[in-house]
C-alpha cells in the first residue's frame, strides 16, 4: 500500500485526545485506530505486534540475518489535537497551481498568511475541507513508518538491524510517554517522526511548565458592592496584564521563550486560569517560573493571602542535553536525507514531543524528524504527497545508515591486542635489523588512552577514532593514497619487512626497505598520537 493510501485511511479514524479526561488513553476511540495498526503490522510480518491495555501499539521489524546490533526505534503518535475537531475529516487531494487555495467547505489557504505555500506549486497537496484539522500531526508520521517497514520487508536484500516501532496515544495532551513500556521497546536509541516540513531535523525543544492559577473573589450584590466586592474575573485580568506583552507566542520565534494563557473559566466568585511557560534555555526557563511566582506573591500581598492560589509543574525538558552525546543520530539523519536528495535543516522545536520525555525519563535519546506536513492543529493543515513519499525513502535510508558496521560499538581493546600480537610476530621474522621501538611506545600510549574502555560508545567523535584504528590496523595507505593491502596481513605497512634481513640482501636493497619501513613507522606513530589526543580531549565519549 502506498503511503498516501495509508494516510487517508488513518485520518478516517477520529483519534482526538482530551485535556480533561482522566482515562487511559484519554479517549476510547484512539484504541480503535491502535487495534487497526496492530493488526496491520502483524499482517505485514512484524513480530509481537499488539495494542496494550494503555493504548500503545508495539511491534518489531526483525533484523536481517547476521545483523545483531541493538534495535533502532521509530515512534509516532496516533492522537490529534483537541484544539480543532478531528472527527468526520474529509481530506482532498489537489494539485496546487499557485495563489490562494480555496478549501471545499470553508475558507482558503491564503498566500499572505502562508507565504511558504508557493514552494509547493505543481505538487499534490492533501488539504482539509476547512471545517476540521487534517491529522497529518501525526498520522503522516505513522503512515511513513508503516510504509517504510513494508518496503524493508519486501526487500530482504537491504541489510538492517531490528527496528522497534511504537505508536503512542495522548501525545497532544502531554501524556504520550506516561505509560510507555521500555520492556516492549528493545531500542536504546530512537526517532520520533512528528515534525513539520520536509528536511527538518529537531533535537532541541522547549523546557515546559504548566500553570494553574485559582483566583478567589468576593461576590456582593453590585448594588452594595463598594469597597467589598473582589471580582475574580478582574483579578485574573490583573495577573494577565502583568505578563510581558512582547513575550507571548504571537511575538516570539526560534529560541525565544514565552508565557501563554490557554484558557480561563469562572465568574465573579472564582476563576481558574491555565497557562504554559516555555523556554529553550534552562536558566531562562527557571527565571520565568520564578517571575510567575513573584507576580502571585505581589497580587496576594495587594489583595490578601489566599486570593491567588498557584500550582505549577514541569511538563518536559529540552532533549538537547540527552542528544549531544549521541550526535551520530543527527549525522545519520542528515546522511539519509542527503542520500535521497533532501536538503536537511536543523531547527528548534517550539513545543515538545514524546521524544523529549523518552530522552529524559527512559534514557532513550530520541530526536525528531519531519513528516512533511504544515499548519498543524488547525483547519489550514496540509501535507504534500511528494513530501510523505520522500520521507518513506528517508526512513529506509536511515535504517540502512544504522546497519553500517561503522555505527556499531567498536572493540578498542581487541583491536590493540591484535596490533601488539602482529608487531611481535613481524619482529620474530625480521630480527633486530628494523627498529620497532617507536611503534611499541605508540601502542603503549594508545593503550593508556583506551584503558578500561572496552568499547567506544555511539558518540561520533569516539566512533571516528574507532574507524581510524581500524584503518591503521588494516591498511598501509596515507592521506594521499588508497590501497587494498589487507591481503598481506594486519598492519600491512609494517608487514613489508617480514622475512627481510640485512645479511640476506644487497646493501642498497636493504637501505630501500629500511627507509620504506621508517616511513610506515612514522605514519603509524603520527596517527596513533592523533588518535590519543582526540580521545584524551573527549574522555567522556568512551565507555
Amino acid at each position: 500500500m502506498e503511503v498516501t493510501q495509508r494516510f487517508l485511511k488513518y485520518v478516517s479514524f477520529d483519534t482526538t485526545s482530551s485535556e480533561t479526561s482522566d482515562t487511559v488513553p484519554t479517549t476510547a476511540h484512539q484504541r480503535v485506530l491502535g487495534q487497526y495498526l496492530a493488526d496491520e503490522l502483524a499482517a505485514l510480518g512484524l513480530e509481537g505486534a499488539h495494542l496494550d491495555d494503555k493504548g500503545y501499539v508495539y511491534a518489531v521489524l526483525p533484523a536481517t540475518p547476521g545483523c545483531d546490533a541493538p534495535a533502532l526505534g521509530l515512534i509516532a503518535h496516533m492522537d490529534t489535537s483537541p484544539a480543532v475537531s478531528g472527527a468526520d475529516i474529509h481530506p482532498e487531494i489537489v494539485t496546487y497551481q499557485g495563489g490562494d487555495l480555496p478549501l471545499k467547505k470553508a475558507g482558503s489557504l491564503k498566500v499572505k498568511d502562508f507565504p511558504f505555500l508557493e514552494r509547493y506549486i505543481g505538487q499534490e497537496l492533501i488539504v482539509t475541507d476547512g471545517t476540521t484539522l487534517l491529522g497529518a500531526d501525526d498520522k503522516a508520521g505513522v503512515a511513513e513508518i508503516v510504509t517504510a517497514c513494508e518496503y524493508l520487508l519486501a526487500h530482504p536484500e537491504i541489510r538492517h538491524r531490528a527496528v522497534a516501532v511504537c505508536f503512542t496515544p495522548d501525545e497532544e495532551v502531554g501524556k504520550g510517554a506516561d505509560h510507555f513500556d521500555p520492556e516492549k521497546f528493545p531500542a536504546r536509541v530512537a526517532y520520533t517522526v512528528d515534525g513539520g516540513e520536509l528536511g527538518e531535523i529537531e533535537y532541541e525543544n522547549f523546557n515546559a511548565a504548566a500553570v494553574t492559577l485559582t483566583v478567589e473573589g468576593v461576590n456582593i450584590h453590585p448594588g452594595s458592592a463598594k469597597n467589598k466586592m473582589k471580582n475574580a474575573i478582574l483579578l485574573a485580568n490583573q495577573f494577565i496584564s502583568l505578563l510581558p506583552a512582547a513575550e507571548a507566542p504571537s511575538h516570539t520565534e526560534g529560541y525565544e521563550g514565552f508565557y501563554h494563557v490557554t484558557d480561563l473559566a469562572g465568574n465573579e466568585s472564582q476563576v481558574v486560569l491555565h497557562a504554559i511557560i516555555r523556554d529553550h534555555d534552562l536558566e531562562k526557563f527557571n527565571a520565568r517560573k520564578a517571575f510567575v511566582q513573584q507576580l502571585v506573591d505581589y497580587l496576594n500581598a495587594r489583595w490578601g493571602q489566599g486570593t491567588f492560589r498557584l500550582e505549577m509543574r514541569d511538563s518536559y525538558y529540552n532533549m538537547k542535553e540527552k542528544i549531544r552525546p549521541h550526535m551520530e543520530l543527527i549525522e545519520n539523519a542528515k546522511a539519509a536525507m542527503e542520500a535521497v536528495g533532501v536538503e536537511s535543516v536543523i531547527v528548534p522545536i517550539r513545543g515538545g514531543t514524546d521524544g523529549a520525555r523518552l530522552s529524559w525519563e527512559q534514557d532513550i535519546p530520541c530526536p525528531n524528524l519531519c513528516t512533511g506536513g504544515a499548519n498543524y492543529h488547525g483547519v489550514h493543515e496540509f501535507v504534500p504527497v511528494p513530501s510523505m513519499e520522500k520521507m518513506v525513502q528517508v526512513l529506509v535510508e536511515l535504517v540502512k545508515e544504522f546497519a553500517d558496521e561503522a555505527h556499531l560499538p567498536f572493540d578498542a581493546a581487541g583491536c590493540l591486542a591484535q596490533m601488539r600480537d602482529t608487531v611481535a610476530d613481524i619482529r620474530t621474522h625480521c630480527g633486530d635489523d628494523f627498529d620497532f621501538a617507536p611503534v611499541e611506545r605508540a601502542l603503549e600510549e594508545l593503550d593508556k588512552a583506551c584503558a578500561g574502555r572496552i568499547c567506544f560508545s555511539s558518540d561520533r567523535q569516539a566512533k571516528e577514532a574507532g574507524g581510524r584504528l581500524t584503518r591503521l590496523l588494516c591498511s598501509a595507505c596515507d592521506e594521499y593514497h588508497f590501497d587494498n593491502t589487507f591481503a598481506v596481513g594486519l598492519l600491512p605497512g609494517l608487514q613489508l619487512v617480514r622475512g627481510k634481513h640485512r645479511n640476506d640482501l644487497p646493501p642498497q636493497e636493504f637501505l630501500y626497505w629500511r627507509t620504506a619501513f621508517r616511513r610506515q613507522v612514522n605514519r603509524f606513530v603520527s596517527e596513533c598520537t592523533s588518535i590519543v589526543q582526540a580521545l584524551n580531549s573527549d574522555a567522556d565519549s568512551v565507555v
